[in-house]
C-alpha cells in the first residue's frame, strides 16, 4: 500500500508541474474537479489512519498528524475529532473516499453527529443528498434544521446559553497599538447586527466606485467593514474625520499629536426619529439590493435601538467630517428586517415541532414567539394553494414586495451558497432578456451578488433538480454569456440584467 501511495504522490506531483497557462476554461474546470476528488480521497485515508491509531492508543493519531503530516496542533485536534465521528458513519466515509463529498461537508456532518447521534446522521438520506449536491454552507443550514427538529429542548437551552454568553471587549493591542472591538451575539441579535453592518458596508462600496469603478483603490473590504462600524457608532465620516478639523463651539478643534479630535454632537444637536416596530412574523420582504434613494432621512430600526439620524448639518458646529458618509439610510441599509418564519401548527399549538426560524439566523425555539410585541406584523403564506397573485408574467421585470417575501421564506438565502437574504437579489431562472422569462414566483430564485455575477460571467443558467429540490448551474445551450449579448434598450439605460 505504501508503494502505491508513493507512486500516486509522484503522479500528482508531475501533473502539478504540467503547463496550464492558456488552457481552455472547461479543461481547467475538469482539472479542479479531479483535484477535488483526489483531495477527498486523501482526506478519507488520513481520517481512517488517524482513527485506527487513536483506537490503539489515545493521542497517537493527533501526534502523528502533527509530526508526520506537519499539521498545527489545532488542525490535528480537529482532524482527530472528525475521524472519531466518521469511524461510526460508514456511508459518510464511503462518500468522502469516492470523492462525492468534500472534507468541508464531512466536518459539518461530523459536528452534527457529535450533537445528536452518528448512526442517525449516517442514516438520514436528506442530509447525505444535500452533502452530495449542495455547498457546505447550504448543508450547514439544513443540519441546523435537523438538530432543531430532533431536540427542541436542546435548541431552547442553547439559545438561552448563547444569550447569557453575549459579550464585548474594547482594548488596545499592546503589540500593534491598534484598538480592538470584539463582540459576540446570540444568532437572533447577530442576524440584525450583520444585516445592518453588511448593508452599510455595501453602501460604502458603491460610494467608493462599486462594480463600475475601483473601490479597492479607496480601501480594501476589511478596511471598509471597519469604517462601516466606525461610522455607524460615531456618526462621522471615517475618511474625512482625519482630513479636516472638527469645529467645536467657541473655538478651534483641539489636537493631539497634530491630529484633530472631532467633537461628538450632543443629544440636543441630533433630533430623534420616530421609530417603527421591526419584528416581523412572515413580515415585510427584504428590500431590493439597489433601492431608490430615500426621500427622507428616517431610519427604521428594531425596538430599543438608539435613534440617531444621519443628516449633515443638523447640529450646531458639526462639520462634514462629523457626518457619516452614507447620509441617508435607504430601507436596504437599515436594520429593520427580522423575519420569523413559523408553521401555522407552531402558532396554534397543533404541531409544536414544526418549522420556526429567523431568516439569516436559523432555527430558533418556538418560545421566541411569546416575546413578540402586540404590533408585530403578521403575514400568512399559502403554498401550493390559491392566494394573492404571485405570477406577473411579462407585466413587470422586478419582483414585488409580496414575491420577495415568498422567495425569502421559500429559499431562505442564496440557493447556491446559502448567504443570508439581505445579501441576495431576485434572479429570473429563464432570464428576462435572454430567454424572454417571466416574473413569476416559480421563475424567481434568490442569488447573492457573488453567485449572481459568477453565473452571468460564466455564461451559465440556474437549474433545480425536481426530484430533491437541489440547485446547481449548467452551461447555457447557446454558450454565450448574457453579459456579452447586445444590450436591450432597458439595459442600455443603466438597468442591470436579472
Amino acid at each position: 500500500m505504501l508503494a502505491g501511495l508513493d507512486g500516486a504522490q509522484n503522479l500528482v506531483a508531475m501533473a502539478s508541474q504540467a503547463p496550464l497557462a492558456g488552457a481552455d476554461g472547461d479543461v481547467l474546470a475538469q482539472v479542479i474537479a479531479a483535484g477535488g476528488r483526489l483531495r477527498s480521497s486523501v482526506e478519507a485515508l488520513l481520517l481512517a489512519a488517524t482513527s485506527a491509531m487513536e483506537a490503539c492508543r489515545a493521542g497517537s493519531g493527533r501526534a502523528a498528524l502533527r509530526n508526520e503530516a506537519r499539521m498545527s496542533a489545532r488542525s490535528a485536534s480537529r482532524k482527530a475529532a472528525v475521524s472519531e465521528q466518521i469511524s461510526q458513519m460508514p456511508n459518510v466515509a464511503r462518500g468522502l473516499a469516492c470523492g462525492a463529498l468534500t472534507i468541508e461537508h464531512v466536518e459539518v456532518l461530523a459536528d452534527t453527529a457529535r450533537r445528536s447521534s452518528p448512526d442517525v446522521v449516517d442514516a438520514t438520506p436528506e442530509l447525505l443528498e444535500t452533502a452530495a449536491k449542495a455547498s457546505p454552507d447550504v448543508l450547514r443550514r439544513q443540519a441546523r434544521d435537523f438538530l432543531a427538529q430532533h431536540d427542541a429542548a436542546a435548541a431552547e437551552s442553547q439559545l438561552s446559553r448563547q444569550r447569557r454568553e453575549r459579550s464585548a471587549a474594547l482594548f488596545i493591542d499592546d503589540e500593534t497599538g491598534m484598538g480592538v472591538l470584539n463582540a459576540r451575539f446570540d444568532p437572533v441579535n447577530f442576524a440584525l447586527v450583520r444585516q445592518a453592518v453588511e448593508n452599510y458596508n455595501d453602501a460604502l462600496w458603491r460610494q467608493d466606485g462599486g462594480r463600475d469603478g475601483k473601490p479597492g483603490a479607496v480601501r480594501d473590504n476589511r478596511q471598509r467593514l471597519a469604517d462601516s462600524v466606525f461610522e455607524m457608532l460615531t456618526n462621522r465620516n471615517a475618511l474625512a474625520v482625519w482630513q479636516q478639523p472638527a469645529t467645536v463651539p467657541g473655538g478651534a478643534a483641539p489636537a493631539l499629536g497634530g491630529l484633530p479630535i472631532a467633537s461628538a454632537p450632543g443629544p440636543s444637536s441630533v433630533p430623534s426619529v420616530p421609530r417603527e416596530p421591526a419584528a416581523v412574523l412572515g413580515g415585510a420582504a427584504p428590500a431590493p439590493l439597489n433601492p431608490p434613494a430615500a426621500s427622507a432621512p428616517e431610519m427604521p430600526a428594531v425596538p430599543g435601538e438608539c435613534s440617531v439620524p444621519a443628516v449633515p448639518g443638523d447640529g450646531v458646529g458639526i462639520s462634514d467630517g462629523e457626518c457619516r458618509s452614507v447620509n441617508q439610510w435607504a430601507p436596504a441599509q437599515a436594520p429593520n428586517q427580522l423575519v420569523i418564519v413559523a408553521d401555522i401548527g407552531v402558532i396554534d399549538g397543533t404541531a409544536p415541532d414544526g418549522r420556526c426560524e429567523v431568516l439569516g439566523a436559523g432555527p430558533v425555539p418556538t418560545s421566541i414567539l411569546d416575546n413578540l410585541s402586540p404590533d408585530t406584523r403578521i403575514t400568512g403564506a399559502l403554498f401550493a394553494g390559491p392566494g394573492r397573485p404571485l405570477w406577473l408574467g411579462r407585466s413587470r421585470r422586478h419582483a414585488t414586495a409580496a414575491q420577495q417575501l415568498m422567495i425569502a421564506v421559500r429559499d431562505r438565502g442564496c440557493v447556491l451558497c446559502g448567504k443570508p437574504m439581505h445579501r441576495c437579489r431576485y434572479h429570473h431562472i429563464d432570464e428576462w432578456d435572454a430567454d424572454n422569462g417571466k416574473t413569476d414566483i416559480d421563475n424567481l430564485a434568490a442569488l447573492c451578488t457573488d453567485c449572481h455575477n459568477s453565473l452571468h460571467k460564466a455564461g451559465q443558467r440556474l437549474c433545480q433538480d425536481p426530484a430533491n429540490g437541489h440547485w446547481s448551474t449548467q452551461k447555457r445551450s447557446d454558450g454565450l454569456s448574457p453579459r456579452k449579448r447586445p444590450a436591450s434598450p432597458r439595459i442600455a439605460a443603466g438597468r442591470s440584467p436579472p
